[in-house]
C-alpha cells in the first residue's frame, strides 16, 4: 500500500540540502517501507486464519459423532406386542463422515427414582449395534412403552415405572468416539404422557 510511497521520500531525502528535510524524508521513508511489510503481512495472515477457520470446520464435519433424538411415533420403535398403546423411541444417528463401531445405547439414571423401581441396575441397555455408518439411516431403541391399563412406564420386560414426571439420563457410547448424552423428560399432556428432549451433549 505504501511501497510507491518509499521511492519519492528516499530520492527527497538524498537529494534536498536542509538537514531537517533529508531528515524527515529519511523518517517518512522508513515508515512506509515498514507500513507496507505489515501490510503484506496482515493480509497473508488474514488468509491464514481464514484458511484455518475452513479447515477447522471441516473436521468437525468429517468428525464421528453420535446423535441421540426422541422420535415422536416412530414406527421403527412401535412394537407389535405393545397393541398400539404410546411408545417412546429414541434414534441413534451417525452424523460425521467415518464410521462408529460397537455402539452402546443405555440409561444412566432416572430421577426421582421410585421405591417400586428401586430394583433398577443402571446403565441399563437400551441397544447396541456393531457400526453405524454415515449416510446410512438411524439405529432405533425403545425407550420405553406406556402401559395404559397399569398406568405404568415398561423400560423392559423387568423394570417398570409408576407413570410420573421422570428425567431420563440417555448416554451413547462407542469405541473411539466421544460419548454422546441426552437428557429426556416426561410431560402428562391432558390424558396423554409425552417424551420432551432437554439438552444434547458431546
Amino acid at each position: 500500500m505504501s511501497g510507491p510511497l518509499t521511492v519519492p521520500f528516499t530520492a527527497a531525502a538524498v537529494f534536498v540540502e536542509s538537514t531537517r528535510l533529508k531528515t524527515l524524508f529519511a523518517v517518512l521513508a522508513a515508515t512506509c517501507v515498514l507500513f507496507s511489510c505489515y501490510w503484506v503481512w496482515r493480509q497473508e495472515r488474514l488468509r491464514a486464519i481464514a484458511l484455518s477457520e475452513r479447515v477447522g470446520g471441516l473436521e468437525e464435519r468429517v468428525k464421528p459423532r453420535l446423535l441421540i433424538r426422541h422420535v415422536p411415533d416412530c414406527p421403527q420403535c412401535k412394537g407389535p406386542l405393545h397393541g398400539g398403546l404410546p411408545t417412546f423411541g429414541l434414534e441413534v444417528n451417525n452424523t460425521g463422515l467415518q464410521s462408529i463401531k460397537a455402539v452402546h445405547l443405555v440409561i444412566e439414571s432416572i430421577s426421582p427414582l421410585p421405591r417400586r423401581a428401586s430394583g433398577a441396575v443402571f446403565p441399563i441397555e437400551l441397544g447396541r449395534w456393531d457400526a453405524l455408518n454415515p449416510g446410512e439411516p438411524p439405529a432405533h431403541a425403545q425407550l420405553m412403552f406406556w402401559q395404559l391399563p397399569l398406568n405404568r412406564f415398561a423400560l423392559s420386560t423387568t423394570v417398570w415405572l409408576p407413570a410420573a414426571a421422570y428425567t431420563f439420563a440417555v448416554v451413547a457410547h462407542a469405541l473411539d468416539t466421544p460419548s454422546a448424552s441426552t437428557r429426556f423428560v416426561t410431560e402428562l399432556d391432558g390424558l396423554q404422557w409425552r417424551l420432551r428432549q432437554i439438552e444434547q451433549a458431546g
